[in-house]
């Protein structure tokens, strides 16, 4: 069946290529790149539906094959595209509801709905019934046939892209690669209906060539209308057609590239100064650090995050006291799956308890990055210093710091003000003099993610979130009312 339309297939395939390179190189104007999209999807259901007329009804007898079978798959053109968009959304929607009824008419009307409208004027239902107690076989069929075109459609866009060619010549070396994909493709619609059609009718097929005289007419298949009974010339028509559509392609391509009138240069901007740089966090967090000295205590409690477990976050709740840059915090890790069970900072001193220590449950002295045995778990110390008084670390990163969002908001009946801060922990260390505060930017948790935090009315810091669900938050309260935090006995 194929063999004797190889030469028109080949023809069609390469007039669907053409379109789709027109449509390609468009412009950034969206309306416009619909619009070359949406008539590139027309001519390539166009040829589709030409083909299948080629391959069941005119088997390339003569030269003009191709044309005629653009002629006569003219007549149902408008109904093919009517129906392909009804199939389109129907198979988006199953797609987005359930999946699996999206995949079903995927297929259904992917290996049928072209020949279906083309050869007998059904529709999608006759496309259902045609497939009915074959969709495996029809499902493995469409896969073996348009998987590898597929396959060989992106890695041949894949290889064009990364040529140094023009955007145009790029489009037109892709469609030249493509056109057996769309041969391919072409002649697996019209093998496919013939398969499907063949249960119902076993004697449904192309008419044998050698049986037709040369110069007789042409028989048709059992259950075929003659598309070609009436009307204008069938060659006239593809004439027409082609021109037609050969104006349409043009058309688009002088829109999308025609760079219009000249326009006189837009006057230069008024000078309004020099672009002012982003707020840093030590501008908009001033009252609230001082505000936390003036209270000096103060209490935390951090929710656990599975965002914040990939950066050493657990959840934990503490005491903290602060005195100028100094912050020293006794908290209490609530994981129970870690071996660092409290932690307490005085002063830049570090002290663990864990289950590990022998004995086991007593206080250990430690110290980040000595190479110690309990250097790794001395982190959590820097962690909770940063969960129970982030404005100081804000504040002492300084042009490291920026604010990049900002807004109101509730939080507990109380009106705050919020504000969402980048920290370049990386830049902070670098700029920072101070070796202790260098270490603090180096491991500081403000650093892996953008953070929010939030102020109350009276300046006070009411809450701090990274960049994880709105539930993941530490929150703070008692400000004023604790004692000072003190070394482990």
């Amino acid at each position: 069946m194929v063999r004797e339309g190889v030469r028109p297939l080949l023809v069609l395939a390469s007039l669907a290529a053409m379109a789709d390179a027109v449509a390609a190189p468009v412009g950034p104007d969206p309306v416009v790149g619909s619009i070359a999209m949406a008539v590139a999807a027309v001519v390539r259901a166009w040829t589709y539906a030409a083909a299948v007329v080629v391959l069941l009804v005119l088997r390339g007898r003569r030269a003009g094959s191709a044309l005629s079978g653009l002629a006569r798959s003219a007549r149902r053109l408008p109904l093919l595209v009517g129906w392909l968009a009804v199939g389109v959304v129907a198979t988006v929607a199953g797609l987005a509801l359930l999946v699996l009824p999206g995949i079903w008419l995927l297929v259904v009307l992917t290996a049928t709905l072209v020949a279906v409208v083309t050869i007998e004027g059904g529709s999608p239902l006759r496309c259902l019934r045609l497939v009915r107690g074959r969709w495996w076989a029809t499902a493995l069929r469409v896969l073996l046939a348009v998987g590898p075109v597929a396959l060989w459609w992106a890695a041949t866009g894949a290889a064009v892209a990364a040529l140094p060619v023009h955007p145009v010549a790029a489009a037109v070396l892709t469609a030249v690669l493509a056109v057996p994909g769309y041969a391919v493709v072409a002649a697996f619609l019209a093998a496919a209906y013939v398969e499907l059609r063949r249960r119902e009718d076993p004697g449904y097929g192309p008419v044998p060539l050698p049986s037709v005289a040369p110069g007789a007419a042409l028989p048709r298949p059992a259950g075929t209308p003659a598309l070609d009974r009436t009307g204008p010339s069938p060659v006239l028509l593809g004439v027409g057609g082609g021109v037609l559509l050969a104006a349409a392609l043009v058309a688009v391509l002088v829109v999308t590239t025609w760079p219009g009138p000249e326009r006189a240069p837009a006057p230069p901007l008024a000078a309004v100064g020099p672009e002012r740089p982003p707020a840093t966090a030590a501008e908009v967090l001033s009252a609230t650090y001082a505000r936390s000295r003036l209270d000096r205590t103060g209490i935390y409690r951090a929710d656990p995050g599975d965002l914040w477990e990939d950066v050493g976050y657990v959840g934990s709740r503490g005491e903290f006291a602060l005195d100028g840059d100094s912050t020293s915090v006794h908290a209490r890790l609530t994981d129970t799956g870690l071996s660092v069970r409290e932690t307490i900072v005085v002063d830049d001193r570090r002290w663990i308890r864990s289950r590990y220590p022998e004995p086991v449950g007593h206080w250990v002295p430690c110290s980040i990055g000595d190479g110690s045995v309990y250097a790794d778990a001395c982190v959590y110390t820097v962690y909770q210093q940063d969960l129970a008084d982030p404005v100081a670390v804000l504040m002492r990163a300084g042009r490291s710091a920026t604010v990049v969002g900002s807004g109101a908001e509730v939080v507990d009946d109380v009106p705050a003000t919020w504000f969402d801060v980048r920290l370049a922990a990386d830049r902070a260390a670098a700029d920072e003099p101070d070796p202790a505060w260098r270490t603090r930017f180096a491991e500081s948790l403000l650093g892996a993610a953008p953070v929010r935090v939030w102020t109350g009315p009276d300046g006070r810091l009411l809450q701090l979130a990274f960049a994880a669900p709105s539930d993941n938050r530490v929150r703070y309260t008692g400000w004023g009312l604790t004692g000072p935090v003190l070394p482990p006995r």
